[in-house]
């Protein structure tokens, strides 16, 4: 196992619920066990290489084979989904 405190994921779909709330779901490594109602931290790599960390509470099933999240809109916030058109890959 990796010394690293995050796994690689795949950003597969962005819904856009209202105007100001979002789903995110991405891809789930087998081993990546979690509670009903827990938070984790997303990260997405922008165009200069930096990598932008948000909390994110997950409303995924922990028997899911997916990873799923709840978000608001931040105007002028960054987040995968203001990211639609840079790398598909988030950092979990």
């Amino acid at each position: 196992m990796s010394d690293e405190k995050f796994t690689r994921q795949t950003l597969l779909d962005v819904q856009t619920l209202t105007p100001s709330l979002f789903t995110l779901r991405t891809t789930r490594d087998k081993g990546f066990r979690f509670r009903a109602g827990q938070f984790a931290r997303l990260g997405v790599t922008k165009a200069d290489g930096s990598v932008v960390w948000r909390a994110y509470s997950m409303v995924s099933s922990p028997h899911d084979e997916f990873l799923e999240f709840f978000s608001i809109v931040v105007p002028g916030g960054s987040s995968p989904a203001n990211s639609r058109g840079s790398s598909r890959e988030t950092n979990c």
